[in-house]
């Protein structure tokens, strides 16, 4: 990995290069400055990452989150789980690995063979069951579990559990939005990469409040998630994410969400820069990540403190990333109430998506943790 410093500005100061699976270095760097980091083994695209504000004694983490969406490693997995008295329905298997796809499969009681296709460096595979008796919907789950080095990964299925029939309302006016969704998942979304699963959803929302019918939702202590998407070609989405969802969901636009947010990208060939407005004002922003995309050959990722309206992009040397405008890939704001702003999560900004709470509103690309 190359690893670059530059002044509050921007301008290039210094490099060191390391090498291994975790590589370090200690660098000299302007109080206040830059630093960034470029890793061409992640292959197959270049990964570069860009810190800012950066203060002496700081620890600075290279967000480990960087996927690719490339699936590329087949994964079998050993389930093992008891038949539910008085099953009406087949037993619905979930099943999923971080940063990688989902599968659904039916399965029968006992010990199967499920496979599913991930990314090369996932780590972990974690499933759902559900099937539905007379008396509604029952649920089991593993932990995540460890892909296993060799041969198939066992997982280790709870008790089946009744589930909760959890209806959602949203309050305002969501014509803006192509789609609401709500989804749960057994942890915040990119501390490991597990999407959620989708619970309920409706396309092209209209009314006011919008009413989503009660759905079969695990009664356990899960994450819950509530997304609006606009259409594809305005690229814009919001979120936030519940640790401890109540017994009913009711959320009102304007008061629970970050309100939609437009970026502009402004390209040099040497120096980009993104601007950013919003709807309306955003006052507890925590962090905003910014990307781009150079070419499809390249990504780079920088961060900026809340309170910004704009980037600059520092200057690279080009070997270490050729002249090119580039595109914006996606910019996301986030807000978390379990982080105490800036300072505390600027040397590690991938932390921001493993909080229990946070909301997030982004152009373009909308995903969680892919910085």
């Amino acid at each position: 990995m190359t690893f670059l410093s530059h002044d509050a500005s921007g301008v290039l100061c210094g490099r060191m290069t390391a090498s291994g699976q975790s590589p370090e270095v200690m660098l000299d760097v302007p109080p206040g400055g830059m630093v960034t980091a470029s890793s061409v083994t992640d292959a197959p695209a270049q990964r570069i990452f860009t810190w800012t504000d950066v203060h002496p004694g700081d620890d600075l983490i290279f967000p480990s989150s960087l996927r690719h969406g490339l699936y590329s490693r087949h994964v079998t997995t050993s389930i093992t789980f008891a038949a539910l008295p008085g099953a009406i329905e087949g037993y619905n298997v979930m099943l999923q690995c971080d940063f990688g796809s989902i599968t659904n499969a039916f399965i029968q009681p006992g010990t199967s063979s499920v496979a599913i296709d991930c990314t090369e460096d996932a780590r972990d595979v974690v499933v759902h069951l559900m099937t539905r008796t007379s008396a509604g919907y029952y649920f089991a789950a593993s932990p995540l579990t460890p892909i296993a080095a060799k041969g198939p990964t066992t997982l280790a299925v709870s008790d089946w559990a009744p589930a909760r029939l959890t209806p959602s309302t949203i309050h305002g006016d969501l014509s803006a939005f192509q789609q609401v969704s709500v989804k749960f998942q057994p942890t915040p979304p990119a501390s490991n990469g597990v999407l959620g699963l989708f619970a309920q959803f409706e396309d092209e929302p209209s009314s006011d409040p919008t009413v989503l019918p009660a759905t079969a939702l695990p009664d356990e202590p899960t994450h819950i998630s509530v997304t609006l998407n606009t259409p594809y070609t305005k690229g814009r989405g919001i979120e936030r994410l519940y640790a401890s969802p109540p017994a009913s969901l009711d959320v009102t636009l304007e008061t629970d969400f970050l309100p939609n947010v437009d970026a502009m990208f402004h390209p040099d060939p040497h120096r980009p820069e993104v601007s950013w407005t919003a709807d309306r004002p955003i006052d507890n922003a925590d962090i905003v990540l910014a990307q781009l995309n150079i070419n499809d050959r390249a990504r780079w990722s920088i961060e900026v403190a809340g309170t910004a309206s704009s980037v600059r992009f520092p200057e690279l040397p080009a070997d270490v990333l050729a002249t090119a405008p580039g595109s914006l890939f996606g910019l996301s704001i986030v807000e978390s109430s379990d982080i105490e702003g800036w300072d505390a999560i600027r040397e590690n900004p991938n932390e921001v998506w493993n909080t229990p709470n946070y909301r997030v509103t982004s152009h373009g690309v909308f995903y969680a943790g892919t910085y």
